[in-house]
């Protein structure tokens, strides 16, 4: 190594650098000492000797915790993404090239992604998949997870990502429990009232009465009790495929309406070389090509 390369590459100790990586992922010294299996102390003390050595004031001590400074933050966005690059170097090296932890919300997993899965196990059997639900699947950096599905307007900037499909907002019934709009139960899939609001205003309902009816803390709940025959739920015409065309569920009123919000597969970017997600990528989205079709024939009307 030349002397220049060797003098670019001076860095302040690799152990602080992991303290104040950990320190910032969590914004506590006592969660970082943690992880790191040290005391609280020698997170403060490593901390302590970065800033001297850089010079500069990292975290922002508040009354109730820490924030990071703008150079804080700086310097915590590039350790993150060389530490998942290192991470996932070793990892494949150690042999582990086909394991992939996939973050998803859980009625998206329930409802469209666990009826497919045993395809994908069969085209790809070497591969270890791992799905994990979670409501909020976002911030897979922090969480150092593989890839996530994510229900947002747009992906998280930074990230790349597939766009799956956007949601197609259509109220839905049990076949023969289709009264009119005006005197059926609603079924609101979320407390909000949000995505019957969404579909009113869209299609020219506005005037309709959205207090009545029953509330659901999930999108699954609210469908189950319009399949039961308790309602007319509003329903994204994605995830109820299978209920369509079985005859579970009929559209009480067409077309769908798209709601503004769609589903994205976001991955690290220093998994983005794996052959697991690579594989992975392809399924889903040929997957989620033909559920757009699906949903967009709406078969079982």
């Amino acid at each position: 190594m030349s002397s220049d390369h060797a003098r670019r590459r001076r860095l302040p100790p690799l152990v602080a650098l992991r303290a104040f990586e950990a320190t910032a992922r969590h914004l506590s010294a006592t969660a970082a000492a943690d992880e790191l299996a040290v005391t609280q102390s020698a997170i403060s003390r490593q901390l302590g000797q970065l800033e001297t050595l850089l010079g500069l004031r990292l975290f922002d001590r508040l009354h109730r915790g820490l924030a990071l400074t703008p150079a804080g933050e700086s310097l915590a966005r590039t350790l993150a993404d060389c530490f998942d690059r290192i991470a996932a170097t070793v990892a494949a090296l150690a042999g582990d090239p086909a394991r992939l932890e996939l973050k998803a919300p859980p009625t998206l997993v329930t409802r469209w992604l666990m009826p497919r899965l045993k395809r994908f196990e069969a085209q790809q059997p070497g591969i270890d998949l791992q799905v994990v639900t979670q409501w909020n699947c976002s911030d897979i950096t922090r969480d150092m997870v593989d890839a996530g599905i994510i229900y947002a307007a747009a992906p998280p900037a930074g990230l790349p990502y597939l766009l799956l499909f956007p949601e197609l907002l259509m109220p839905v019934a049990a076949p023969g429990m289709v009264p009119a709009l005006d005197r059926a139960v609603l079924l609101h899939p979320n407390t909000d009232r949000l995505d019957w609001r969404r579909w009113a205003d869209a299609t020219g309902h506005g005037a309709l009465d959205l207090e009545r009816g029953h509330i659901f803390d999930t999108f699954d709940a609210a469908v189950r009790a319009a399949e039961g025959g308790h309602g007319i739920a509003m329903a994204d015409v994605n995830l109820i495929g299978d209920d369509l065309g079985l005859g579970r569920l009929v559209a009480v009123a067409e077309p769908p309406v798209p709601s503004g919000f769609s589903y994205w597969l976001v991955w690290r970017p220093a998994v983005a070389e794996r052959p697991a997600l690579k594989q992975f990528r392809d399924w889903i989205a040929a997957e989620s090509a033909s559920a757009a079709q699906v949903g967009q024939g709406h078969p079982g009307r």
